[in-house]
């Protein structure tokens, strides 16, 4: 596949892997920890939706990884473990959640708080986190293989 015929997404994933990880981890706290700052409502209303967005924006990351590898196969190199980042983020949900419910007796800014918080969290322990968070690629399994031994005749 020359350079000419790769997709977008291919150019997008290229572009995205140039940028420090440091940099990507930022990009994405500040973002989650706006949402959870500017949320109105209950706090079992923010929970729910933060959930919806970081519980099911992962596997369709997935599939579209999947698809992309099935179009243009990676070298074998680690990659995004989809189960560990789920419950990477569960936790951070959780936490937020807990944090959150003790700081509303507190403080009336307690959603900023947390989302500024959540938005630290994500950009200083994501890439001190990553490298647990990555799964070794799977051999290949052999096909029709038999297990042989050799012997030595006469």
């Amino acid at each position: 596949m020359s350079e000419k015929d790769s997709g977008f997404a291919t150019k997008v994933v290229a572009l995205v892997a140039t940028i420090p990880l440091r940099v990507r981890y930022l990009v994405v706290g500040l973002p989650l920890g706006l949402a959870w700052g500017v949320q109105g409502g209950p706090l079992w209303q923010r929970a729910a939706i933060m959930s919806v967005v970081l519980l099911v924006a992962p596997p369709l990351l997935h599939l579209a990884r999947v698809r992309m590898t099935r179009a243009q196969p990676r070298p074998d190199r680690p990659h995004a473990s989809l189960l560990r980042f789920t419950v990477a983020k569960a936790i951070l949900v959780a936490l937020a959640i807990f944090a959150t419910w003790l700081l509303q007796s507190v403080t009336a800014y307690a959603e900023i708080i947390i989302g500024v918080a959540m938005a630290a969290t994500v950009a200083t322990l994501g890439p001190v986190l990553h490298p647990s968070l990555l799964i070794s690629p799977r051999k290949p399994e052999l096909k029709n293989a038999v297990l042989t031994t050799a012997t030595k005749d006469g």
